[in-house]
């Protein structure tokens, strides 16, 4: 892992394009190693974890099989880029690791109930609550709050 690769304001400094918030675009690491280019750490954050939520759902009781497990060193080294990404766009780092942590088992938890139930769960006032609905509203709020306290810690 290069640290380098993931300072958005050196991109800037060498003419790199820039996101809203005026800072350049940067790498980040992917579930596979490979990096991608991304210009707002809000995209690759919900990204990443709607990729998480598709594995799971695609394996029979993936969220099961997932829980409880720990990284290997590949994956520690892999989590470690992804906090250098978020780092690099002004997110501290304890928040990113953080709510790197809350987001990973809020897509467990949410996958591990879709699994279990074979029909949407009634929400009392007569409508079903659509799983892939909810997944994204919770990511929505994860979201603005870690951009809160980036916006906070600046």
């Amino acid at each position: 892992m290069v640290a380098a690769s993931f300072q958005p304001r050196a991109l800037q400094a060498k003419g790199g394009s820039s996101d809203r918030h005026g800072r350049g675009c940067s790498r980040a690491p992917g579930r596979d190693g490979t990096t991608r280019q991304w210009h707002h750490w809000q995209s690759w954050f919900t990204d990443n974890y709607r990729s998480f939520r598709r594995t799971l759902l695609h394996h029979r009781d993936g969220a099961r099989l997932h829980a409880g497990t720990f990284p290997s060193a590949e994956g520690l080294d892999r989590l470690k880029g992804k906090f250098a990404f978020l780092v690099a766009y002004g997110v501290p780092e304890r928040d990113a690791q953080m709510a790197m942590l809350a987001a990973s088992r809020f897509t467990v938890g949410g996958v591990l109930e879709e699994q279990a139930h074979a029909e949407p769960e009634p929400t009392g006032v007569g409508s079903a609550i659509d799983p892939d609905e909810a997944f994204e509203a919770g990511l929505r709020l994860l979201v603005h709050g870690l951009d809160r306290r980036r916006d906070a810690s600046q």
